[in-house]
C-alpha cells in the first residue's frame, strides 16, 4: 500500500472518508453508507484498526469531540458519483499523508493499519 483512499473539501482539506454514525446504526453501516455518498464506491469491511479520539472546535467555535472508528476496507466497484458537492475523491501518497490529512487521528489509523 502506497497510497491511500482519502476526500478533499473545497477548503483544500484531506481526510479519510467517514462521518457521524445515525440514530439506529452501526459503526461498519456507518462506513459502509459514508464510503458510498463520498466516495462513490462500494466496500467490504477487511479489518478492525482501532478506535482514537480528538477534541476539535467547530466552525462556530464550539468544542466538538470526534470519537472515531477506523477500518481497513476494501473498494469493490464505484457504483455513483459522490454526493457531497465540496467533496472530492483523492488518493494521496503516504509519504504525504501526515502533512496533508487535516486530523491527526486520521494519520495514527494509517500507520496502525500498516503495522498489521
Amino acid at each position: 500500500m502506497d497510497k491511500v483512499l482519502s476526500v478533499q473539501n473545497s477548503n483544500g482539506d484531506y481526510f479519510l472518508p467517514g462521518g457521524g454514525i445515525e440514530n439506529g446504526e452501526y459503526d461498519i453501516d456507518c462506513l459502509r453508507r459514508e464510503m458510498l455518498e463520498e466516495t462513490g464506491f462500494k466496500i467490504t469491511v477487511d479489518s478492525y484498526i482501532g478506535n482514537a479520539m480528538k477534541y476539535f472546535k467547530s466552525i462556530k467555535g464550539e468544542p466538538l469531540l470526534n470519537n472515531a472508528y477506523f477500518y481497513l476496507v476494501k473498494l469493490l466497484n464505484k457504483v455513483q458519483q459522490p454526493i457531497e458537492d465540496d467533496h472530492y475523491t483523492s488518493w494521496i501518497d503516504l509519504d504525504n499523508a501526515e502533512q496533508l490529512l487535516i486530523h491527526e487521528h486520521h494519520y495514527w489509523a494509517i500507520k496502525e493499519a500498516l503495522r498489521k
